[in-house]
């Protein structure tokens, strides 16, 4: 089995980043950082196979207290990559407890992470399977409650995401829809936007459960309305948009109406009134569309000239000839 098989490669971005630190902290040459790289070796070691069982043995007790700490959290890592799951778990624990170890506030998440790992290997169709699940969603909560850093709670909420997609579909949709609906980095939006996109899959094929989480849930609802086909789909686009007056609902709303729909007039003439909006440029897009399609030329171009000199793009509107 390839090294890479075992560990991601975030372990081996943290673990050159934390060796840089202490290098910077006690010297290349210094007792504290041979120590370190003697326990990271021990580390790896069980990234090229499942059950090596290398855990690296205690740090002298007069090592400075952060390569003591350092080796706790080799020593957990390397019980997670020996597949000792449930030990891993206790001792990421014990390094959350810790208030002095600079990983405590990743300890909650990785305890959870090797619980996750825990019912993984005892395989989706064991008795003991939903049960060791539990554990991991109920450890990776308290990690999403704990203080400190956003980063490992944010961590925290991506596998619970993971987990209530098989478990909770009203809970994961609630979840992820949160956070796509904040801001986020391009790979993790990424990340979270291929999970939800998974969850809509499993939700098409259940009817009832899909009904529930449209009810409560305003991007799930939103998302399935764009997609309805139809005078249908076009007018629960209008209704939701009476209620809520958001942007939002007034893109879908125009998207899916015809040109002479009872209630276009309205939405062109809400539509107008939307400036500076990270919408606007789709509004826009919209509205000459309408106007096309209503013969309405000039009010068409003007829809188009007002939002700048290259919002989107518009190649395939058929835009007449201005007189």
């Amino acid at each position: 089995m390839c090294i890479r098989d075992r560990c991601s490669d975030d372990a081996f971005t943290t673990a050159a980043a934390t060796l840089q630190a202490r290098i910077d902290a006690f010297g290349k040459d210094s007792p504290e950082v041979a120590e370190w790289i003697r326990g990271q070796d021990y580390v790896f070691e069980n990234c090229f196979g499942a059950g090596s069982g290398y855990v690296p043995p205690r740090a002298p007790a007069d090592i400075d207290p952060l390569i003591q700490a350092d080796r706790a959290y080799q020593s957990a890592a390397a019980l997670f990559y020996s597949s000792r799951y449930q030990e891993a778990a206790t001792a990421f624990r014990r390094i959350a407890a810790d208030g002095a170890s600079p990983w405590a506030s990743w300890g909650r998440y990785l305890a959870g992470r090797s619980l996750l790992w825990y019912a993984r290997a005892s395989g989706e169709l064991t008795a003991n399977y939903r049960g060791r699940l539990a554990l991991a969603e109920a450890e990776l909560r308290q990690a999403i409650e704990a203080d400190g850093p956003a980063e490992p709670r944010d961590a925290a909420r991506w596998l619970l995401a993971r987990i209530l997609v098989r478990t909770d579909p009203l809970e994961a949709a609630a979840l992820l829809s949160g956070r796509l609906l904040s801001p986020l980095g391009a790979e993790v939006r990424a990340r979270e936007l291929g999970l939800f996109a998974q969850l809509m899959d499993t939700l098409v094929d259940d009817p009832a459960v899909l009904a529930e989480v449209r009810s409560r849930v305003e991007l799930v609802e939103w998302i399935f309305t764009f997609q309805q086909e139809g005078e249908a789909g076009a007018d629960h686009a209008v209704v939701r948009w009476r209620e809520e007056q958001s942007v939002a609902w007034l893109v879908a709303a125009l998207a899916k109406i015809g040109p002479f729909h009872d209630a276009t007039l309205e939405l062109l003439a809400a539509a107008a009134q939307v400036q500076g909006h990270p919408a606007t440029s789709t509004l826009g897009y919209y509205r000459a569309q309408l106007h096309i399609e209503r013969g309405e030329q000039q009010q068409a171009i003007e829809a188009l000239e007002g939002l700048g000199p290259d919002p989107v793009s518009y190649t395939h509107l058929t835009l007449p000839t201005k007189v």
